[in-house]
């Protein structure tokens, strides 16, 4: 049975949550202004995705641009290919990024300061548009220098400097478990 919708009452990023999470292997259909885009998903990872004739990583930061479009959601369709072999989660939180550096009218290849104090004056931006993903009910963001802060369900942002070295440390231990997991 397909699911169908529009972003404008779904967002992708809770999509991409939802089926990932779900370890559904599914392809996502998404129209939008005539362009036609598909993502599939596959053991909880997003593993091909395709527009016109891009396909890969840049397709779904294109996508997560897209506040509407109708979408046609098919369980059980598998990928022909894979093209994307980043984690679902690294890639919402590049795509979020790019588009707050977007919307901050920031430069990225010439601005590197300006960049760095983007990231960092954005931070809750960032967070709080994690926190709207649905089932996520708290959001931590840390460097590995003990800056960083977190959003709890409350929507509070709370400097952790002390937690943040012990953090980094169990988010390296399940990247490398997730890497090996998508090799």
């Amino acid at each position: 049975m397909a699911v169908k919708g529009n972003l404008k009452d779904i967002g992708l990023t809770s999509l991409i949550s939802i089926n990932c999470n779900e370890m559904n292997q599914a392809r996502l259909s998404i129209m939008n202004q005539g362009k036609q885009a598909v993502v599939f998903f596959n053991e909880g990872n997003i593993v091909h995705a395709e527009l016109d004739s891009q396909e890969g990583e840049d397709v779904l930061f294109e996508l997560l641009q897209w506040e509407e479009g109708d979408f046609d959601l098919e369980q059980g369709v598998q990928a022909a290919e894979q093209t994307v072999h980043t984690p679902w989660s690294g890639i919402l939180l590049e795509g979020l990024q790019r588009i707050d550096e977007r919307d901050a009218g920031v430069n990225l290849e010439k601005d590197s300061e300006r960049l760095e104090f983007t990231k960092t004056a954005n931070a809750a931006k960032v967070l709080a548009a994690i926190q709207r993903v649905v089932g996520v009910n708290a959001v931590l963001l840390c460097s590995k220098e003990g800056g960083g802060g977190a959003f709890e369900n409350t929507g509070t942002f709370d400097l952790l400097p002390a937690l943040a070295p012990f953090i980094i440390e169990k988010a390296e231990r399940m990247a490398d478990n997730l890497d090996q997991r998508v090799m």
